[in-house]
């Protein structure tokens, strides 16, 4: 009989023992799956729901780096339940022609980073860039990761390229960018050109961020000249009045979309001819500045169409025909 009982407490402690282990292996599910190498992406469990962009990011990339072998070889990356379908079947056409299969379509590049961070996040309703870092032999590059929200979750659904931008240090707190306005000192002698801009040097806090430098910099450039600048024959319709013009930019591959607020009024009188050469030259060369911007559309709450329609001027290829990614 006692022995009967020695063995029950036995059984018993183990059961035990084993509950309290099992709930410790819960509590801890969602880490281990940062560091999972099986062939699959980790089932996802309901504390995955409901994430963030950058938690998005850092959960599939965590798993991404450390995966044993190739995600894309294997196809590992086409059970992430943190990748859109749109940007799987992308890349399933795309490695299915070893000739046009260069780099990872995860992170640009033939190599893998030692580390990576994630930097910054822009949301707006149901997209989101999550701004990452990666780091190779102490070299730091740049990727955008944009997200879609499908069903109450965000998957990653493109992954952009970010060059020409350093990371801003604790003694580089500023850096130059170059707004345009019409010069009457620099333009030829006789110059019946209204589209013809110079450029002059601004100072804005210092950004990795391709976005918020153009943000900043058509801030600065709806200030319009400074007493200085005006001194040196830098003029333009752009004043203090107009300092808050800007309601919106967004980029999408080599576009940028810019959106104003109430432009029709706040530029009441610039839609002649060549006053609209001259506003549209000044927007334009201030974004191109950094050569990573190739097309420029310009919309005014929301609509592209009533903005060119302003200007009179009508939709085609150089404004993408008016489409634009704001929601009027």
């Amino acid at each position: 009989m006692a022995l009967f009982f020695l063995i029950s407490l036995g059984v018993l402690g183990a059961f035990l023992a084993y509950q309290n282990w099992t709930e410790i292996r819960n509590q801890d599910e969602l880490i281990d799956t940062l560091s999972s190498t099986q062939e699959e992406f980790p089932a996802q469990s309901s504390e995955m729901n409901n994430l963030s962009p950058e938690q998005t990011v850092d959960i599939f990339y965590s798993w991404y780096l450390q995966y044993d072998g190739n995600p894309i070889v294997t196809g590992a990356y086409q059970t992430s339940e943190f990748v859109s379908d749109r940007f799987k079947d992308s890349i399933r056409v795309q490695f299915t022609d070893e000739e046009t299969a260069q780099a990872d379509p995860f992170l640009l590049t033939q190599d893998l980073p030692s580390l990576f961070e994630i930097a910054d996040t822009i949301i707006s309703d149901q997209l989101a860039s999550v701004k990452v870092i990666f780091t190779f032999d102490q070299q730091e590059v740049f990727r955008q990761i944009d997200l879609i929200r499908i069903d109450d979750q965000w998957k990653i659904d493109q992954v952009q390229m970010i060059e020409g931008i350093k990371r801003a240090t604790d003694d580089q707190q500023q850096m130059e960018i170059i707004v345009y306005f019409p010069n009457e000192q620099k333009a030829p002698q006789g110059n019946v050109d209204c589209s013809l801009v110079y450029g002059t040097a601004r100072s804005i806090s210092s950004t990795f961020d391709l976005e918020t430098e153009i943000e900043e910099a058509l801030k600065e450039l709806f200030k319009g000249p400074t007493t200085q600048e005006e001194q040196e024959g830098f003029s333009s319709f752009f004043s203090p009045e107009t300092s808050q013009l800007l309601n919106e930019v967004k980029l999408v591959d080599d576009t940028a979309y810019i959106d104003l607020i109430d432009a029709p009024s706040t530029l009441e009188g610039q839609n002649a001819s060549c006053a609209g050469q001259a506003l549209l030259s000044q927007i334009e060369e201030t974004i191109k500045h950094s050569r990573q911007v190739q097309k420029v559309v310009v919309s005014t709450n929301g609509n592209a169409q009533e903005f060119y329609e302003w200007l009179q001027l009508g939709c085609d290829e150089n404004n993408n025909f008016c489409q634009t990614v704001f929601g009027e």
